[in-house]
């Protein structure tokens, strides 16, 4: 039974991370237990574009070394920003920073543009074009904590915002640009105007316009 209790804490922390286990120490059983609370945060949803595409031409050993080094390379580049990984969801994955933060999620942002590149560099004998993170990133107040059912939890955040981060990164493509950044976001920087103006959009359910910004250079769709 040597060392079961660190192959248990090392297993938790791959499946649900190590913020996970820090809360189970600290909390025990209550830890175990349905809650939300209402936090605010930085929220980062990214895609890899076009992934979906091409997977069925790809054998399954190298779709997985490819999806693995990407996920790798934006895991590594999270942490060192201090946020935190809520879930992966195919090429997709959910991030945070709680407190919010502002600069450090450029960088992050920045630094997934270049693994996009290396990813492209070192498979480029089955790729068929540059895989391009695209960003959906906003910040205000979610719900964070132990979801689910009462034999099967999820710590994990949900609400609004995060339903807007997706429909953003989504929108990438009509904009034709990797990244679209909320207001609110923007007011977290300590240089807005590193931002370029995207376009005023009504969300959905919403009555005011919501500024979006973007790294690059937006392309307006057509009405």
């Amino acid at each position: 039974m040597f060392g079961q209790k660190n192959i248990f804490e090392e297993a938790l922390a791959l499946y649900a991370g190590a913020h996970v286990v820090e809360r189970v120490k600290k909390q025990k059983h209550d830890a175990l237990k349905r809650f939300s609370e209402e936090v605010q945060l930085t929220l980062l949803v990214q895609d890899l574009k076009p992934f979906t595409t091409f997977t069925e031409k790809l054998s399954r050993e190298k779709l997985g070394q490819i999806q693995g080094d990407y996920m790798d390379g934006m895991s590594g580049c999270i942490a060192d920003q201090g946020g935190v990984i809520d879930h992966f969801r195919g090429d997709s994955l959910v991030a945070y920073w709680d407190p919010p933060e502002g600069d450090r999620v450029v960088a992050a942002v920045k630094r997934a543009k270049e693994i996009g590149k290396e990813l492209t560099e070192k498979w480029r004998d089955v790729l068929p074009s540059e895989m391009v993170p695209q960003h959906g990133i906003d910040a205000g107040r979610v719900l964070r904590g132990n979801i689910g059912a009462k034999n099967r939890l999820t710590y994990t955040i949900m609400g609004d915002m995060v339903n807007l981060a997706f429909r953003l990164c989504s929108a990438c493509n009509h904009y034709k640009t990797q990244s679209l950044f909320t207001g609110r976001f923007r007011s977290l920087l300590g240089k807005p105007a590193e931002l370029n103006f995207a376009d005023n959009i009504v969300i959905k359910g919403r009555s005011n316009q919501e500024p979006l910004f973007t790294l690059e250079q937006a392309l307006r769709p057509q009405s």
